[in-house]
């Protein structure tokens, strides 16, 4: 069951990086994806889901080894990785949310630099820092 999840986030990635490769391709001009402030949005939620995503269940995938291994024919429950992969991406989607719509001190927009749509934090705006990571 873990592979086939991370497998699946793994498809989502590859497709949410689509959007990149096309304004890569478009002179550093932003794709019919970028190009909403809607689209730019959805595109910074999905991303930063899905990468973080990806390293929680590669956790996962260590610590169902490491039982795996210390308890070879003990049969794990697959109910609990489920509920933790689902509790980990609302706890991480609820998080971008509330950076973005409540405290409202990040806005997010098509950088042509980065080539995706990226967070410029508030107090930074005035310097036009960028930064893309939270």
């Amino acid at each position: 069951v873990i592979y086939m999840i991370i497998t699946g986030n793994d498809i989502l990635i590859s497709i949410a990086i689509l959007p990149v490769g096309i304004s890569s391709l478009s002179n550093r001009q932003p794709g019919p994806w970028f190009a909403s402030e809607y689209g730019c949005v959805a595109w910074v939620y999905l991303w930063h889901i899905s990468v973080s995503l990806s390293i929680f269940l590669v956790i996962c995938l260590s610590i169902s080894r490491t039982i795996a291994l210390l308890r070879p024919f003990k049969r794990q429950n697959i109910k609990y990785l489920i509920i933790s992969v689902i509790t980990y991406s609302v706890l991480t989607l609820a998080r971008n949310i509330r950076m973005y719509n409540v405290f409202k001190f990040a806005v997010i927009s098509y950088s042509s630099h980065y080539l995706t749509c990226i967070i410029f934090v508030a107090g930074n705006l005035i310097k036009g820092t960028e930064y893309s990571t939270f």
